[in-house]
C-alpha cells in the first residue's frame, strides 16, 4: 500500500512559490519526489493572489483558512487535492505553515529572493525543526513578528497508523463551480466525447446505497472484469445502455444531473481515485441515465462538427429563463412534444416543394384574444401567449412556418408590446423564440405593412412574401 505523507514531507511555506513554479507539491513517499502533474492554471492564478494576502497579514493574524486553499491550490486537481483532504493533510500543513511564518525573520526582503523548489528534497523529507531553521535563516518573505512558540507537530500531523485503508469511505465530490448540465450540454464535443459506447451502473456488497456510473467504448462485461480484476471486488451490474452515440458526454450529463449526490471514494487497493460514485437510489440512477441515453440517441442534439444545434440552444435556454431545471427528463419531453406536433403537421407538398411545418389552427391563439389593437394588445395575459409556445418551439430552424396572417399579427403585437413595456421575461423570451424562425405567409394571407416591418426591424426574422400575398 503506498504510504501516506505527512504534513512534514511537504516543502516550507517559503519553498513554495506559485508565480515560478507550476506543479503540484503533493508529496510522494513512496517515490522521494513530489508530484509531476500541472496546476490548473485557474489554481496557479489563485494561489499567486493567496501567497501576496499571506504574506500581508502580521502575527497572530496568520489565517489558517487562507492557509489551507493555499495548499489546495498548490496541488493537481486530477488527484491530489482531494487527498490532501481526505487524509486529513491539509489542516496539519496549514499549522505547519502558519508555525514556520511566526518564526521568520524580522529582516524584510523582497519576493524576487524566491527559489524554485526542487521536486527532490535536497536531504530526503523535510523534518518541522529543519524546515524552521531554514525559515528563521531565510530572507525571502517580509517582516512578521518572532514570537516564541511551542512545537505543536504532534497536535496535528494526521496518524497514518489511524488510517484504515480496508474501510470503505465516500467523500462529496466537488464539481467544478461554473459546471452545470446546460455548460455541458453547451461545450462541443471533442474526439472522445463523440465515440458510440454503453453505459453501466454497479453496485458492491460493501456499498450499500451507493451506485457507481460510467461507460466505455467495449464490451461492460469486459468493463467490470477489470474492475474485479484491478479493485478486488466483484461489482454487481443493475444497469447497462448500449449503443449509445457520444457516451463520454452522456456519462457526463448523468454525473451533472445526480450532482447534488456526487460522491469520491477516499482510497481504493488500486491506489487511484473513482469519483463517480453516487449516494442514491439505484432506481433513480438507472431511469436518469436511460434517459439521457434516449434522448442522445432520438434527439440527435449535436451537430456534426460537435456543435450543439441551434435549435436545442435555443429550446434549453428558454427552459432555463422560464425557472425550469435541465434535466434529461425535461429535454425528453421537449422532445416528444415537438416529435408529435411534427407528426400532425408536416406535409409533403410534391417533389420539387420543401416539406413545410403547417401549424394548425387550434395552434394560433383566438382572433379575439390577439389582435393588432395598441389598447387590446397591452391586456394579453400570460396564458394567452403560453398557448403560442408550441408554435414557436416546434418550427424547426431553417423551415418555413405557414400560418394564418392574422394569428401572425396577433402573435408578433402581443410578443413586441410585451417586449417594449417591459412586462416581464414572457414576451422577451418568446420574441427572441420567433427571431429563429423563417415565416413564410402563402394561400393570399392578408399581413399587415406594420407588422412586418416591425418584425423586420424590432425581431430580426427573414419574411418572405410569396406570391399573392396582399399586404395593407
Amino acid at each position: 500500500m503506498p504510504r501516506v505523507p505527512s504534513a512534514s514531507d511537504f516543502f516550507s511555506f517559503s519553498d513554495v512559490d506559485p508565480l515560478t513554479w507550476n506543479r503540484c507539491i503533493y508529496h510522494l513517499p513512496d517515490k522521494g519526489r513530489t508530484c509531476l502533474w500541472d496546476l490548473a492554471p485557474a489554481d496557479q492564478s489563485a494561489a499567486v493572489a493567496l501567497q501576496r494576502t499571506i504574506l500581508q497579514y502580521t502575527d497572530p493574524e496568520i489565517s489558517l483558512s487562507a492557509l489551507r486553499q493555499y495548499a489546495l491550490m498548490n496541488c493537481c486537481r486530477k488527484w491530489h487535492q482531494a487527498r490532501l483532504e481526505d487524509f486529513d493533510i491539509v489542516e496539519a500543513l496549514a499549522r505547519r505553515w502558519q508555525e514556520e511564518l511566526r518564526a521568520r525573520s524580522t529582516r524584510p526582503v523582497t519576493h524576487s529572493q524566491h527559489q524554485k523548489p526542487s521536486i527532490l528534497p535536497p536531504h530526503g523529507p523535510v523534518s518541522h525543526a529543519e524546515s524552521l531553521h531554514d525559515v528563521a535563516s531565510s530572507t525571502a518573505a517580509p517582516r512578521y513578528n518572532l514570537r516564541s512558540q511551542p512545537t505543536i507537530e504532534e497536535q496535528y500531523t494526521p496518524s497514518v497508523a489511524a488510517y484504515n485503508p480496508q474501510k470503505l469511505v465516500f467523500k462529496p465530490h466537488k464539481a467544478w463551480p461554473i459546471q452545470t448540465v446546460s455548460s455541458v450540454l453547451l461545450s462541443n464535443l471533442d474526439d472522445k466525447d463523440k465515440k458510440p459506447g454503453s453505459l453501466y451502473l454497479f453496485t458492491r456488497a460493501a456499498a450499500r446505497g451507493f451506485v457507481k456510473i460510467g461507460y466505455t467504448t467495449r464490451s461492460v462485461q469486459t468493463r467490470l472484469d477489470e474492475w474485479q480484476q484491478d479493485c478486488g471486488y466483484e461489482p454487481f451490474l443493475v444497469g447497462s445502455f448500449s449503443d449509445s452515440p457520444n457516451v463520454k458526454r452522456v456519462e457526463s450529463l448523468i454525473h451533472f444531473e445526480l450532482h447534488k449526490e456526487w460522491r469520491r471514494q477516499v482510497w481504493c487497493s488500486c491506489d487511484k481515485q473513482h469519483i463517480e460514485w453516487f449516494e442514491t437510489a439505484t432506481d433513480k440512477a438507472v431511469t436518469i441515465a436511460g434517459q439521457w441515453a434516449e434522448w442522445m440517441r432520438d434527439a440527435r442534439p449535436y451537430e456534426s462538427n460537435g456543435m450543439l444545434s441551434e435549435s436545442w440552444r435555443v429550446k434549453i435556454q428558454g427552459l432555463e429563463d422560464r425557472g425550469g431545471a435541465v434535466t434529461a427528463g425535461a429535454l425528453l419531453d421537449i422532445f416528444s412534444a415537438g416529435d408529435k406536433q411534427a407528426s400532425v403537421t408536416t406535409k409533403q407538398h410534391n417533389d420539387t416543394s420543401p416539406v413545410m411545418d403547417v401549424v394548425p389552427a387550434k395552434a394560433c391563439v383566438a382572433d379575439d384574444a390577439m389582435t393588432s389593437s395598441p389598447e387590446q394588445v397591452g391586456k394579453v395575459t400570460a396564458r394567452t401567449l403560453q398557448r403560442a409556445v408550441p408554435h414557436l418551439e416546434s418550427t424547426p430552424i431553417g423551415s418555413a412556418a405557414s400560418v394564418e396572417g392574422r394569428c401572425i399579427n396577433g402573435i408578433v403585437d402581443a410578443l413586441l408590446a410585451l417586449s417594449e413595456k417591459q412586462q416581464g421575461n414572457l414576451g422577451r423570451e418568446l420574441l427572441r423564440r420567433s427571431s429563429t424562425l423563417e415565416i413564410t405567409p402563402v394561400d393570399r394571407t392578408s399581413i399587415s405593412t406594420a407588422t412586418l416591418e416591425r418584425l423586420k426591424s424590432r425581431a430580426s426574422l427573414v419574411i418572405s412574401a410569396s406570391e399573392g400575398v396582399q399586404a395593407f
